[in-house]
């Protein structure tokens, strides 16, 4: 009995399982063809500092935003942020 799970085991042992080296170079190549997608994407414009129509130096007083949620049970939540908020 003894020498039949021994058996079975050294059996089990002996699967394939991969080399460092492929998982290394599978690893190297996703990063390699990551790069080269990401160089041939365009990338979108950086957004603008200022909004339109301001000119560089005039204030701009910040607005209050507000948001609202309607829930299906007719529960309506509403925020307002204020950007002067000072903790």
């Amino acid at each position: 009995m003894r020498r039949a799970l021994v058996a079975a085991a050294s059996r089990s042992a002996s699967t394939w399982r991969p080399r460092p080296v492929m998982v290394g170079a599978t690893i190297a190549a996703t990063l390699v063809a990551g790069v080269l997608i990401g160089r041939r994407l365009p990338h979108p414009e950086p957004p603008a500092l200022l909004p339109a129509g301001i000119v560089e130096g005039q204030t701009v007083e910040p607005a209050r935003r507000q948001v609202q949620f309607d829930t299906p049970g007719g529960t309506r939540i509403i925020w307002v942020i204020d950007p002067d908020f000072d903790l």
